[in-house]
């Protein structure tokens, strides 16, 4: 009988499920749109639209597969976002978007109670307002009704929990909160306080990605998937550095979805020094979903800012998606505090291409802000691993060959999920661990003019 595995990932424009074989192979996949509410005051969605999106795409992949038996499913989701929980662990309140802004007062009120060094000496992270505690803050003095949650866990460890797992924290996800420790790897009584909330609201049991925490059971999941063995895999981006093969020393990864996030696996031996160094460039450092790993994780909004572009030439992105032409000199996106867009330079013979190809290089110029100061604390990466649903996009593949030198592109449709149903083998048994996992198949990727030679050799399914 033949063995599949399901990685589901939740992420922030849509729930995204592949199917592999024992052996890595894809066979299905399905997507639905993750839904939001959008209004002037901020974005949100509900615990049941995220549910009905994941478990739309995970029937979607898996209705009509080939005689089988599914042995494991991995949870992979956006960070930041958490779902609240009352005492009979159904789900209370919206779920805010990670990008979503009105935390702002919140924000600063943590610029000032904490020191920047002395937070990032506690969570390896800066103090904006991405994480976790800061918009809990913010919801519970906007809403004190959901005071009476009784637990929150993160997507991933949400969907997880409703297929059939325990209540789990994953140290990915954890990691992007602003309540668990850099080096203690339990939670802060000092940044939980701040936030409102109590040391009692979060899991006791914190894993790692690929640890098995339950069965799928119950009719209200797919029953393609019901007896899988479950686990988290972890926060999204960190899940696609295990599904490109990207996650072994010298690697570098290249994110480049609705955010584009630059990855570096580290050892878990960082210096205090070289963490406040990154926090202070916005750059976070944090557990890896693999055992006894860090990741690096630096970040644009680049995509957001594309998507806005695109939106506003009213062109369907497809129609960009050739080679550009030399940028402009005139024509210059520019987004401001609050993330808004704008385009100086303008004039009534100012092409879309201009303004496309002035998009893709805002985006290349806030990547390379994020690189240089990766490569200042964790060295030069041997190979740099490109993925996300920009790499479509000729001009955009084109820009990072320049900065980067050479790209390795993997032949894989869904990263995220592709690397959860890796970690499901790994929790069902299938693989005896990461380094067992079946190697990636890339596709031809050229290197640039201006490519450094000495590029690392791909062996299994990582870098060396």
């Amino acid at each position: 009988m033949v063995s599949y595995l399901v990685g589901l990932d939740v992420g922030t424009t849509a729930s995204k499920a592949v199917v592999c074989t024992s052996e890595g192979r894809e066979v299905a996949s399905g997507k639905a749109r993750t839904v939001w509410t959008v209004t002037d005051a901020g974005v949100e969605t509900s615990p049941e639209e995220l549910w009905q999106s994941a478990m739309a795409a995970v029937a979607a992949a898996t209705t009509d597969l080939p005689a089988g038996r599914v042995r494991g499913i991995g949870v992979a989701s956006m960070g930041e976002c958490g779902v609240l929980l009352d005492v009979r662990d159904q789900a209370i309140g919206p779920v805010v978007a990670w990008h979503d802004g009105r935390d702002a007062a919140e924000t600063a009120r943590l610029r000032k109670d904490f020191e920047a060094d002395a937070f990032a000496d506690l969570t390896g992270l800066a103090t904006t307002g991405q994480w976790s505690l800061t918009k809990h803050r913010w919801l519970m003095a906007d809403r004190p009704e959901l005071a009476v949650a009784s637990s929150r866990l993160s997507i991933a460890e949400w969907v997880a929990f409703r297929l059939g797992g325990r209540p789990v924290a994953e140290l990915s996800l954890a990691s992007r909160t602003g309540w668990l420790g850099l080096r203690t790897k339990r939670w802060l009584d000092e940044t939980l306080a701040w936030s409102g909330a109590a040391a009692t609201l979060l899991p006791d049991e914190i894993v790692t990605g690929g640890m098995a925490i339950g069965e799928v059971a119950g009719p209200a999941v797919p029953r393609t998937v019901r007896g899988a063995t479950i686990t988290v895999a972890g926060h999204d981006h960190q899940v696609a550095l295990v599904g490109a093969g990207a996650y072994g020393r010298g690697a570098m990864l290249d994110s480049f979805g609705s955010a584009e996030a630059l990855l570096r696996p580290s050892e878990a031996n960082l210096e205090p020094e070289a963490v406040r160094r990154l926090a202070s460039k916005g750059i976070a450092t944090g557990w890896s979903p693999l055992p006894d790993m860090w990741t690096v994780q630096g970040g644009t909004r680049g995509g957001l800012v594309l998507q806005t572009l695109v939106a506003s030439l009213g062109l369907p992105p497809g129609d960009l998606r050739g080679p550009s032409q030399q940028s402009s000199p005139h024509v210059r996106v520019v987004v401001d505090e609050s993330d808004n867009v704008g385009i100086e330079g303008l004039s009534p013979s100012t092409s879309a291409e201009e303004i496309w190809r002035a998009g893709v290089d805002y985006t290349t110029g806030a990547a390379a802000e994020v690189y240089r100061a990766l490569c200042q604390a964790t060295g030069v990466p041997h190979t740099v691993t490109l993925i996300g649903g920009w790499t479509r996009h000729e001009s955009i593949v084109s820009a990072r060959r320049e900065l980067y030198g050479s790209l390795r592109i993997p032949e894989i449709s869904e990263p995220g999920a592709y690397g959860a149903a890796m970690l499901a083998g790994v929790a069902a048994g299938v693989f005896d661990g990461v380094n067992a996992l079946p190697s990636v198949r890339l596709k031809d990727a050229p290197p640039s003019k201006t490519a450094s030679a000495g590029h690392a050799e791909q062996k299994g399914n990582h870098v060396e």
